[in-house]
């Protein structure tokens, strides 16, 4: 039974691209979006929090799944949102996707901040 709604509308295209690069990282991103909602808490919290998005930590956790089948490697980030009852199910919304680099350089975090914010109602 899901523990979490996974909401992808953010990332559906950079999926779709994600999931024509191979037959093999096709299935790693269908196992790693059920696992997601299975069991958000699985996966780990980004390292280093940017700073735009810190305000929202207490409310929130930024996540980051792997995708991967060698040699492509990609990563989803998503945000967890916790039920606020205990038998509804978590929020999970994808802000962006994207092979693998170090520092997550390129990523528009003041976009993301904003995605945060229309998405969660959170200042």
């Amino acid at each position: 039974m899901p523990k979490a709604k996974l909401d992808l509308k953010q990332v559906m295209d950079q999926l779709k691209v994600i999931q024509k690069t191979s037959s093999g990282i096709a299935k790693a991103l269908k196992d790693t979006l059920e696992r997601i909602e299975e069991n958000p808490d699985q996966f780990q919290l980004l390292d280093d929090t940017p700073p735009e998005l810190e305000p929202f930590c207490t409310v929130l956790a930024f996540r980051k799944a792997y995708i991967v089948n060698d040699p492509h490697d990609f990563r989803l980030i998503f945000v967890h949102a916790k039920a606020q009852q205990k038998d509804d199910l978590d929020l999970c919304y994808g802000l962006v996707a994207f092979p693998r680099k170090r520092g997550y350089v390129g990523i528009d975090w003041g976009e993301m901040v904003q995605l945060v914010r229309d998405r969660f109602e959170v200042e």
